[in-house]
């Protein structure tokens, strides 16, 4: 947004006039105004006719038309010193009033968009008029949203100019976003240029074991170890898999019967032998070893003496800590069993859990991006004393700091890492377009100074040359001021026309001459009450702000698809033990919205009702299929249910039932959304289960269904799929407009 030439928008023109926004011009690709946000319509006016001052000009000079119009009017009048505007033909007057800036497209539309995090909601409002024509919003349901990318209207046209539309973005100066501490939004956003100590990760020592195929663990993992370390298994060995010596056997002519899986040895005078010589593999040795044993502590599986195990340890191994490595390791008949021959390492602590160590020399200064999460990439770690360490790279090295050590440091408006600073608006008061533009400069170096804005005050500096000068500290101020759609007279600009202005924008008013009115909601009825800020700036910000929400997003699809417990045939977030070809999609579903949605009971509950009580069907204790005349499917169908019931009520509970472009999105900006197919298939050979996944953040433009990406768990690898791959639906167009898009818009970022 240069400062040049006659466009000064925002924060203020030569002539001291604050303008509260900036204007927006449609570029050639485009059609429409698109919405870059989420925002609940709280107010909206469609007015298809411009409109032009009753109160019309008599002369009409021709410099103002050659500046502003369009060739053919311009051309029309050039020879003429002033035009008596009395005279001309209604169309031929609305050419001139348009040229002039004398008419407008007074369409506009007010959001409110709403971001929560941690136990903080934020609020701010976008206001945007000149439209020609506003788009059809469809209901969500109990309420009016717009989602991003939607449709919001057609370029207009104000002030002698064509497709363009003006922008603000504002919040009220009784916000709770002024209450939310610094770590709160650095923990999403913002570099930060800090001195720091740093550390580097040192790896836990670790021996290794070395185990026959089939070898059984017990596993002594609590739910709460699960939740904080699912990449670290606690055990201890139950069973060797191992066999009998066969030297030994045929030396001592020995007959071996199993019954009831348990091992009778007899010598070849029928006498009961008591211990019986087995091979064993030495986990510490990787060798086979020859034990005498009792024959009591020998079991097989299905009576076969080829499935033999021996349930005592003679190496003493000990409970240990390992990797739930999936390749490794397989659940089956409530334990654990080794897929092959393999080596685990054996850990005195959890895996997951990493060590740090101090570096020496000086402190070194880092620019970072950051947020909560445990993955790969960006790493949040926690030390054996329960600090958590960041990880940074630095030219091509890995180095750590200590979260606690960051300080943070900021001006006014504290959430702003780069000093944005809140102009009340008694600061604005020495701002009058009778004073000298010098003057005006003065006042405003001085109160800039005084909030620590700028370092030094140059009183003899012209304002519009401060404003180049300075434009990338001016973007970053937030003023608070009245709306310029108020009747509320502020510091008018220089104009030709003033009274035929000031009746034309008596008619643009939604604001009466107090500043308030009473057709809008409470909390924006008071339009003295606003705090401005730069469209640009703060849309960048906000971006910013969203990227590092589908950063987080993205890293937990990443930890929930590599989750032990999530693989195909372990065991499921609730610890029970499943066959091989059991998966867990909705597990994996679930996984992702508690860590990434502090609301994540909007999508699981239906609202309770007198007929209805209010069932969570992913709580253990709960079973998933309270109906079974009803549901003749697979009972985890209910989900589908349940999520569908939400969304019949979205005011309430926030879920909302979303196209797959919506559903893209929303996931780009950090929105966990959901895809459910129910399955309604009837025939019991075929797979009843329904799917889920959720949809993946992925840069640049809607690609379509066909290549929109999801995180899928199930049926095989756990990856990023196309959402046609995921639900197997390539060539199935009925499938495929079964798959339905939900979406919680009370997200709670966490």
């Amino acid at each position: 947004m240069a400062i040049e030439n006659k466009y000064i928008f925002f924060p203020v023109t030569k002539t001291g006039y604050w303008h509260n926004g900036i204007h927006i011009y449609k570029k050639n690709s485009e059609d429409f105004v698109i919405s870059p946000f989420l925002g609940k319509i709280l107010k909206k006016d469609q007015s298809i006719a411009s409109i032009y001052p009753a109160k019309l000009p008599k002369i009409i000079y021709v410099r103002e038309i050659i500046l502003t119009a369009s060739p053919e009017v311009a051309e029309k009048y050039e020879n003429l010193s002033s035009i008596d505007f009395t005279k001309l033909k209604k169309d031929e007057q609305e050419k001139v009033l348009e040229a002039i800036g004398l008419s407008s497209n007074p369409s506009y539309i007010l959001q409110k968009h709403t971001i929560s995090f941690k136990n903080e909601m934020f609020s701010y409002y976008s206001f945007i008029r000149h439209f020609s024509k506003l788009c059809d919003f469809k209901k969500i349901k109990n309420d009016e949203y717009i989602f991003p990318h939607d449709k919001v209207g057609e370029y207009g046209k104000s002030e002698g100019e064509n497709n363009m539309v003006h922008l603000e973005y504002f919040i009220t100066t009784d916000s709770s976003y002024f209450n939310i501490t610094a770590p709160d939004i650095f923990d999403y956003c913002d570099n930060i240029n800090n001195e720091f100590d740093l550390y580097k990760k040192e790896e836990q020592a670790f021996e290794e074991l070395y185990f026959d195929a089939k070898t059984e663990f017990s596993v002594l993992n609590s739910k709460d170890d699960y939740k904080e370390y699912p990449g670290s298994l606690h055990i201890q060995v139950k069973s060797y898999h191992v066999k009998i010596n066969e030297n030994y056997k045929k030396k001592n002519s020995l007959r071996i019967e199993v019954n009831n899986n348990a091992i009778n040895v007899h010598d070849k005078e029928n006498n009961i032998v008591n211990q019986i010589k087995i091979d064993i593999k030495n986990p510490l040795t990787n060798n086979i070893d020859t034990e005498l044993v009792y024959t009591q502590c020998l079991k097989t599986k299905n009576n076969d003496i080829k499935e033999l195990f021996y349930t005592l340890d003679p190496f003493n191994l000990q409970p240990f800590w390992t990797e739930a490595d999936p390749e490794k390791l397989q659940y089956w008949d409530k334990y654990i069993f080794t897929k092959g021959d393999v080596m685990l390492k054996k850990y005195s602590m959890q895996p997951d859990k990493k060590i740090f160590s101090k570096l020496n020399g000086s402190n070194q200064e880092f620019s970072l991006q950051f947020f909560k999460a445990q993955e790969d990439g960006v790493e949040v770690l926690e030390s054996t004393e329960n600090r958590k360490f960041i990880k940074i790279e630095e030219d091509g090295r890995n180095f750590y700091f200590l979260k606690d050590d960051i300080k943070y440091n900021s001006n006014y408006w504290k959430d702003f890492k780069d000093g944005t600073a809140v102009f009340l608006k008694k600061d604005l008061t020495p701002y009058n377009p009778n004073d000298d533009d010098v003057k005006n400069c003065s006042d405003l170096q001085k109160i800039m100074r005084e909030k620590n804005v700028i370092d030094s005050v140059e009183p003899s500096m012209e304002l519009v040359q401060f404003l180049e000068k300075n434009k990338s500290i001016t973007i970053r101020c937030a003023f608070q001021h009245i709306s310029e759609w108020s009747q509320v007279e502020i510091n008018p600009f220089t104009i030709d026309h003033p009274e035929e202005t000031s009746d034309l924008w008596e008619k643009m008013r939604i604001w009466s001459k107090d500043g308030k009115s009473s057709s809008f909601p409470r909390e924006v009825s008071d339009s003295g009450k606003f705090i401005y800020f730069h469209p640009a700036y703060f849309e960048n910000w906000l971006f910013n702000l969203h990227r590092c929400f589908a950063k987080k997003l993205i890293s937990v699809q990443n930890l929930v698809m590599k989750d032990f417990r999530l693989v195909q045939g372990n065991c499921g977030i609730y610890y029970n033990f499943h066959e091989e070809d059991t998966t867990f999609c909705n597990h994996a579903v679930f996984e992702t919205i508690i860590k990434v949605d502090g609301n994540f009971n909007n999508f699981t509950k239906k609202t309770a009702n007198k007929k209805n009580i209010s069932r969570d069907p992913l709580k253990e204790d709960f079973p998933e299929c309270p109906d079974t005349e009803k549901y003749k499917y697979k009972p985890s169908n209910y989900w589908c249910d349940v999520l569908e019931k939400q969304s019949e009520n979205s005011e309430e509970t926030g879920i909302c039932k979303i196209s797959a472009e919506q559903a893209f999105y929303m996931a780009q900006l950090g929105y966990v959304v959901i895809a459910a197919w129910k399955n309604l298939e009837t025939n019991p050979k075929k797979n009843q289960s329904p799917h889920f996944v959720t949809v993946r953040p992925c840069k640049g433009k809607y690609p379509g269904l066909d290549l929109l990406c999801v995180a899928h768990v199930g049926g095989g690898k756990n990856k990023v799929k196309t959402l046609i791959k995921a639900f197997d639906a390539k060539d199935n167009i009925e499938k495929q407009c079964k798959i339905y898009f939900y979406c919680n818009i009370q997200q709670c970022f966490i």
